[in-house]
């Protein structure tokens, strides 16, 4: 098994590639590698704590400015921060992953293009 790092963006990929024999012929094996792309998991795991995390703050900031400026504010500032913000967090996830998947591809397929090349072999689907 052999890794092939860092394609992708925002977050990065990773081809995961695995070496097997295919037997169809009992005189001349042949070996067969097989692709598996996935998007590494510690940086969006950082970015979706990071979002969480800095939802909160924001209410104390926001409440904080909006009580210096305006004197007559007087609203529980959480009641109409949170469902500003808070829904956005997993679709601003979603959206990152998806294009991350979106860049990772073509720049996989380039890459096992590259290794079928070197090693003189033929890509299957």
């Amino acid at each position: 098994m052999g890794r092939i790092a860092d394609f992708g963006t925002p977050f990065e990929s990773e081809l995961i590639v695995r070496l097997s024999t295919q037997s169809a012929n009992a005189e001349q094996p042949s070996l067969a590698l097989t692709f598996d792309r996935r998007i590494k998991p510690r940086v969006p795991l950082i970015v979706l704590v990071t979002l969480i995390a800095t939802v909160w703050p924001g209410v104390v900031l926001t409440d904080s400015l909006l009580r210096t400026y305006w004197t007559s504010y007087d609203f529980r500032t959480w009641m109409w921060y949170l469902p500003l913000t808070a829904p956005f967090v997993p679709l601003a996830m979603r959206s990152a992953l998806k294009r991350s998947r979106a860049s990772a591809e073509p720049a996989a397929d380039e890459l096992i293009a590259r290794v079928a090349e070197i090693t003189g072999g033929r890509l299957e689907s």
